[in-house]
């Protein structure tokens, strides 16, 4: 499905926020580097610029990245705590929010084209749609870790009890490969449909964060158990139903060169050497890496 006549600059600006998460923990690159994308490609799409501060311990580094997101017209948001991970924060600016739509983009996200979020907002518009990512998966944490265990078995005699345990524990909290979920480094959604979803009661641990993003009660499952739909869009401007994800050349899928978004998972597999690249490949979409002719 490809999205047509994209018209810049449409939309209400009350109706969309971009939420952008910066925190204290981050290097001091990685705001400068996100605002520097929003600069320089159009957004498509009218909306509010939201950057959401939380973790920072020195007053001065943080009144320097507000003032780098007043420059680019941004509105600054204080989180008062730095727990639960990204989609807690996430879920705090959404409660503080009134908008329709939310964008969330991660710490680590860089902007590659123009149009991008108006690609996003015109997919989820689309009738039935529910969740859209710039960035989608099917792998399953648990099947990895098996995965894992018969490609290295001499791996598990280093294994202590603990860690042997919570791959049992995984096995049973992340549903088998195929397991669809959009990535949460960048995505779409209606803020009411994202503050309905049922969250654990504990997001202080990556573990609980994992499972919120692609585990059983995965917050993509959510959205379809209420018979809406999941895709991922491409810079080519097509909407990709999970059965082509694979093939999408977005996230470890050709050379990616169909991105909307790049962030930290994205290149540490455009960095890679043949054989990382294959294991990532193998491990997301079950197929080898087959990178694009024209890889340079």
């Amino acid at each position: 499905m490809e999205i047509r006549a994209l018209k810049l600059d449409s939309g209400d600006p009350a109706d969309v926020a971009v939420i952008h998460l910066a925190r204290g923990a981050n290097p001091p690159a990685a705001l400068e580097h996100f605002l520097k994308s929003y600069q320089l490609h159009p957004a498509g799409f009218q909306h509010q610029l939201i950057v959401a501060f939380k973790g920072y311990d020195d007053p001065q580094s943080l009144q320097r990245h507000i003032d780098l997101a007043l420059a680019v017209g941004a509105t600054p948001l204080l989180l008062d705590k730095d727990d639960g991970f990204d989609l807690a924060a996430y879920r705090r600016s959404a409660e503080l929010l009134q908008h329709e739509y939310i964008v969330c983009v991660n710490s680590f996200s860089e902007i590659l084209i123009d149009g991008w979020l108006g690609l996003l907002l015109r997919a989820l518009l689309m009738p039935g749609m529910g969740l859209v990512g710039a960035t989608g998966s099917w792998e399953s944490i648990s099947s990895t870790t098996f995965r894992g265990l018969l490609v290295h078995p001499n791996r598990t005699q280093r294994w202590n009890p603990s860690v042997l345990a919570r791959g049992v524990k995984e096995y049973f909290v992340f549903p088998r490969f195929p397991n669809v979920h959009v990535r949460s480094n960048g995505f779409a959604i209606r803020r009411l449909d994202f503050l309905g979803i049922q969250w654990p009661d504990d997001l202080e641990h990556k573990e609980s964060l994992h499972a919120l993003e692609s585990g059983c009660s995965g917050f993509t499952r959510q959205i379809q158990a209420k018979g809406l739909k999941v895709a991922v869009v491409g810079a080519d401007g097509k909407i990709y139903p999970p059965s082509e994800w694979s093939q999408s050349r977005t996230f470890r899928s050709g050379n990616q060169e169909n991105l909307l978004l790049a962030d930290n998972r994205t290149r540490d597999f455009s960095k890679g050497d043949p054989e990382i690249r294959n294991w990532l490949s193998l491990t997301t979409w079950n197929t080898p890496d087959t990178p694009s002719k024209d890889r340079s």
